[in-house]
């Protein structure tokens, strides 16, 4: 039976302009994996990713720690939601830029409470599908 790997992107670019690319630390983050596994031997019949520029950004780093050319499968099922219009859905104020501990928790808190209207079905977030067709998306990939 095989090894299925699940990582989540590195570190993006909370609280910039472009959320959808990976931070300095980010980068490091991907290339330090991909060092780990090449150190371990790992070698990999598939990659599959989603079609976000992090996703790819996270896999070009692996991708350098490896020395390897990958050719994913990009699956658009594999994609995030997007917090910015779960939260604007229920705060659709603009918000501080998060630079402060009590920033970032109340960013946090807006978008659980999002997360849990969008779940409900009470919300429907503008440029995203319902939960269920999100959810099938997943399931899907």
């Amino acid at each position: 039976m095989g090894t299925l790997y699940l990582v989540r992107h590195g570190q993006a670019s909370f609280g910039a302009d472009d959320y959808d690319q990976l931070s300095t630390r980010g980068r490091e983050q991907a290339v330090r994996l991909g060092e780990h596994w090449r150190a371990q031997g790992q070698a990999f019949d598939a990659i599959l990713t989603g079609t976000l520029r992090r996703h790819t950004q996270t896999l070009e780093g692996i991708a350098e720690g490896l020395q390897i050319t990958p050719e994913p499968l990009q699956m658009p099922g594999l994609n995030e939601y997007d917090s910015l219009a779960l939260i604007r859905a229920i705060h659709p104020q603009p918000l501080a830029k998060p630079d402060t501990p009590e920033l970032y928790r109340h960013h946090f808190r807006l978008l659980c409470d999002a997360l849990a209207q969008w779940m409900a079905g009470v919300i429907s977030p503008q440029g995203m599908p319902s939960w269920d067709e999100f959810a099938g998306g997943v399931r899907a990939a």
